[in-house]
């Protein structure tokens, strides 16, 4: 298939109504931006969009996207919840549907509370077409959700510089109990596509660090955000990668680093990364 290649990615969403990269001065894509992006996806038979309840008007977005498009059914929309003050998981769940105008492909647990929640667990059993996972920070928080039910999903951060998931072949583990593995914050919200950080001290030492990293992929004539990519994108225990784009030109260039990694199987081997010291970054403390 002509773009069998780029099946592992999933369009994320989070910056379609908020400014959610750090060091973006970006202002919330407009409905024409967003349309020319998942047009554009899906004419490269990438039809997986990342969403959640709490990217603010997100899913309406998407949903009246959706209900113009020729080819809705193509989609699959992947959503994720947390139980706050509202504990009704059945009305969560229909207001989604209202809002996507469809059913989700698959609906993650924000956290593991909510991926313990009785109400949650059984209310999705009613819907057997919906595949259920949960969205995590920790590997910890994994293998508990493991412990009270494997999930069908789990969505984990990894990047250049948060490499905990890929340790002791934890990843391996997921795939051998058959678990969908989907990585996100690969550009850790940004910040290792645009090559700059905002400078606070906050981010002082993170800012050294990819300055360091940037200097010693020029040397192999690597852009940062293509390397980051490539990263995950190799790793043949990650079946999908999120990615947030601020346009379809962003999103072309995405897809030309995976077409050259493709063919020019050098990049895979470049062992620069590893070799730098470098305590994780967790996305939370962004």
């Amino acid at each position: 298939m002509k773009y069998k290649i780029y099946k592992k990615l999933i369009i994320g969403s989070a910056n379609f109504d908020k400014n959610y990269k750090t060091n973006s001065q970006n202002k919330n894509l407009s409905v024409n931006i967003i349309k020319d992006i998942l047009n554009y996806a899906l004419k490269k038979k990438i039809t997986q969009i990342d969403t959640a309840v709490g990217y603010k008007n997100s899913e309406k977005l998407i949903g009246n996207f959706l209900k113009k498009s020729k080819k809705k059914n193509d989609w699959k929309i992947i959503t994720k919840i947390k139980l706050n003050k509202q504990k009704n998981i059945k009305k969560i769940i229909f207001n989604i549907v209202k809002r996507l105008k469809q059913e989700p492909y698959a609906i993650l647990a924000h956290d593991l509370k909510t991926y313990k929640n009785k109400e949650f667990q059984s209310t999705l059993d009613k819907f057997p077409l919906i595949k259920r996972g949960i969205s995590v920070y920790e590997k910890n928080e994994t293998l508990k959700a493991i412990n009270y039910r494997v999930p069908d999903i789990i969505q984990f951060p990894i990047n250049l510089l948060d490499k905990r998931f890929e340790k002791n072949k934890f990843l391996k583990v997921l795939k051998n109990k058959n678990i969908e593995t989907h990585a996100r914050s690969i550009f850790l919200k940004g910040m290792l596509h645009h090559n700059n950080v905002i400078k606070s001290k906050k981010n002082s030492n993170l800012l050294k660090f990819i300055n360091k990293l940037s200097k010693k992929l020029k040397e192999f004539k690597l852009p940062l955000n293509e390397i980051s990519l490539i990263n995950v994108y190799n790793n043949k225990y990650i079946d999908k990668i999120i990615i947030g784009v601020d346009d379809v030109n962003q999103l072309k260039n995405n897809l030309m680093t995976i077409k050259k990694n493709i063919k020019n199987r050098k990049i895979s081997n470049i062992k620069i990364v590893n070799k730098l010291k470098f305590n994780h970054i967790d996305p939370r403390k962004l």
